[in-house]
């Protein structure tokens, strides 16, 4: 009888940028990383070590794919080799459908303090003024699984997604962490450059395990052996992965 295999995807967000520190609104202008983005981006590399990654997707905004690119440089170079092209760059798949929320008319403004901003009622599927909605995000984020992950993840590989806040709580919806209405309460739950890792059961659309790699450093094993059970980089105590199996939800 043929083993079923399982799936295995690690979905990030960017390290910070300058946007970031202001507390501005970001959206898809192209903001770079600041020296601390970068940092973050390098320790998140540090963190993945020698995990096995079959393909990396990045949004095509620099933030994302940056960050991408640092990750893999400090990992461990026997686990990433396969990712490394002739001319020392890497293989980084690019795609539109993981780029961050456009936020329309509030790009650029301080969303601590603008008026506009805090008056604004955020509701899932409200777009920002001349923007995107929470919801159009999802909907793009669904075509980019079924179109890409699906079937990487059903055939045993393991997956990277570096993206954006906003695309990794549609990436939540998705696995059944949140639903529409509990999607805004999770603005500030997103971490630079902190790798979350969903793995499967025999088939896409099943997570029997989902951690964040900081939380379980020093905890216990995660299921999945493609996953590296480095030593603790940071000192950072570890908690237990969750294994509440869920399912991929679609049209949320």
């Amino acid at each position: 009888m043929t083993e079923k295999k399982k799936g295995t995807l690690i979905v990030l967000r960017h390290g910070q940028t300058g946007y970031n520190a202001e507390k501005k609104m970001t959206g898809q202008k192209n903001v770079p990383l600041t020296e601390k983005g970068e940092e973050q981006a390098r320790g998140a590399g540090k963190l993945l070590d020698a995990t096995h990654v079959d393909k990396v997707y990045a949004s095509p905004l620099d933030r994302a794919f940056k960050t991408a690119e640092l990750i893999l440089e400090h990992m461990d170079a026997a686990a990433t080799a396969h990712l490394k092209n002739t001319d020392g760059t890497w293989n980084v798949h690019q795609d539109y459908d993981i780029m961050e929320q456009d936020t329309g008319d509030f790009t650029g403004r301080h969303y601590k303090t603008d008026p506009d901003i805090i008056a604004f009622d955020r509701q899932y599927a409200q777009p920002f003024p001349g923007g995107e909605s929470a919801a159009d995000v999802q909907k793009r984020l669904e075509e980019f699984y079924e179109r890409e992950l699906k079937p990487l993840l059903e055939d045993g590989k393991t997956v990277m997604v570096v993206c954006h806040s906003n695309v990794v709580r549609a990436f939540k919806l998705l696995a059944g962490e949140a639903t529409p209405d509990t999607y805004h309460e999770q603005r500030a739950k997103v971490k630079n450059a902190s790798p979350w890792v969903l793995e499967f059961e025999s088939c896409a659309t099943k997570v029997s395990a989902s951690y964040m790699v900081e939380d379980r450093i020093a905890a216990k094993p995660p299921t999945n052996d493609n996953i590296s059970d480095k030593a603790d980089v940071d000192g950072v105590s570890g908690a237990k992965q969750k294994k509440d199996p869920r399912s991929f939800k679609r049209g949320s």
